[in-house]
């Protein structure tokens, strides 16, 4: 009787792991290949008219990212944009209309938003999601789509307006492509970042590698995929449990997938992300959340250096903290990106240098009568490739760009000449670099 008691103790005591080994080993490719929620017409039509609710208009913007994967999604204007752009994330298994309620509030408010399908997700491609891993480079591709876009229609409607016209550049020298340490005209004045779940995660991720987004809002993000392992080793109710006797769970899972997918599963982490770089977030965590915990946000809260903020949203279950507290939501959102922008406004985001021409543009802009002209600053657009020109007050910070010029084969060489020292705002793209 003795021995069977014990024979039935060892079983309960070691079953469970095993069981709960095997299901991690099992769960392993879903965990990487989220079931994809297809952009339908309905989807569209109900975007739209969210859009048309706030008077904005939305254009498609793909972009392909450094791994050659195509990303879709839309970038919408609003009625009377500010100048700053917010980035969008969805959650896991969702697409770019998942967040369709926080691009609402940013747009009546004068924000541009980038709403793209994470890739493996919507109608990004894409064989894999990797939380982070690779989406941090998505994200920097995005970027650099989005400054060139920007930059591109700021000069097109300087040269349908008359304000800009283009002359030969004879005497420009071709030469590599450069990168000027100060922003260029018709860029975004400031970059954010707002996630949901998993997109919360890889804003956090991106803002630490990508120096260009300036905060992060970021609600119901893992601390780190060992971490949110555990909850899904417990049931979701029970972490303590997926830490101890179903452990085996979440080791299965993540060797797997690391093991699949060739990424090291203990660098996809926020937290460590938040201590890499300083930059101010604001964390937002559910209360009633079962899926990530508020000790995922707690955590990286723990773990920031930068400027941060720590929301409890009381009653609010897994990324429905806007749905909770609407009014709140908002307030406390635009009044974190306003805080950031007061804040930087006088700091060029490189370097931390004060940027001479932004200085000197405030100074133009403050009086009636002054003229500056442009040293030679050169940029591309489509198939022609442009040389700005400026003197005067400006001169200081883009002078060391004279006689350079942009080669692109089949373009013309061409000099745009502007009558106004156009205000400088934004950054750069890398494929100027």
């Amino acid at each position: 009787m003795r021995r069977r008691l014990i024979r039935i103790a060892l079983i309960l005591l070691f079953f469970p792991p095993l069981l709960a080994a095997v299901a991690g080993w099992l769960s392993g490719p879903a965990f990487l290949h989220p079931i994809r929620r297809e952009l339908t017409p309905d989807l569209i039509r109900e975007a739209d008219a969210s859009f048309a609710f706030t008077g904005s208009t939305r254009e498609d913007f793909d972009v392909r990212a450094p791994d050659g994967v195509l990303l879709r999604g839309w970038k919408v204007r609003p009625k009377n944009p500010n100048g700053s752009w917010v980035l969008l994330f969805h959650g896991v298994a969702d697409n770019r209309v998942g967040v369709i309620g926080q691009s609402e509030f940013l747009l009546r408010a004068g924000y541009g938003v980038v709403m793209m399908d994470a890739r493996a997700h919507g109608a990004s491609g894409g064989p894999i999601a990797t939380y982070g891993w690779l989406e941090r480079n998505d994200t920097h591709a995005m970027i650099d789509e989005l400054v060139r876009s920007e930059v591109v229609r700021y000069a097109n409607e300087q040269l349908r307006s008359g304000r800009w016209r283009l002359e030969p550049a004879e005497d420009a020298d071709l030469q590599e492509p450069i990168q000027p340490p100060v922003p260029l005209p018709g860029a975004p004045l400031h970059i954010f970042a707002l996630g949901e779940s998993m997109g919360a995660g890889i804003v956090l991720q991106s803002a630490a590698a990508d120096p260009r987004i300036e905060a992060v809002v970021a609600e119901a993000s893992f601390a780190n995929m060992r971490e949110a392992s555990y909850d899904y080793a417990g049931l979701r109710k029970y972490p303590w449990l997926g830490k101890t006797l179903l452990a085996p769970f979440s080791w299965t899972l993540l060797y797997r997938d690391e093991k699949l997918a060739g990424f090291p599963v203990a660098e996809v982490s926020p937290q460590k992300a938040v201590a890499a770089r300083a930059f101010p977030v604001l964390l937002i965590c559910d209360e009633k959340d079962v899926a990530l915990p508020c000790r995922h946000s707690e955590m990286i809260y723990a773990a920031a250096r930068g400027p941060k903020q720590l929301w409890v949203v009381p009653g609010a279950f897994h990324t429905a903290a806007y749905g909770f507290e609407p009014q709140e939501f908002r307030r406390r959102v635009l009044a974190f990106f306003v805080k950031t922008t007061s804040t930087r406004s006088q700091v060029c985001r490189y370097r931390n240098q004060f940027s001479v021409s932004t200085l000197c543009w405030r100074k133009v802009a403050g009086t009636d009568s002054a003229v500056s002209r442009l040293s030679k600053f050169q940029f591309h657009s489509s198939n022609f490739h442009f040389s700005l020109q400026c003197t005067g007050c400006c001169r200081a910070s883009h002078s060391w760009l004279s006689r350079r010029t942009v080669s692109r084969r089949r373009t013309a060489s061409a000099a745009i000449v502007s009558s106004l020292c156009s205000p400088p705002r934004g950054s750069l793209p890398s494929f100027f670099r």
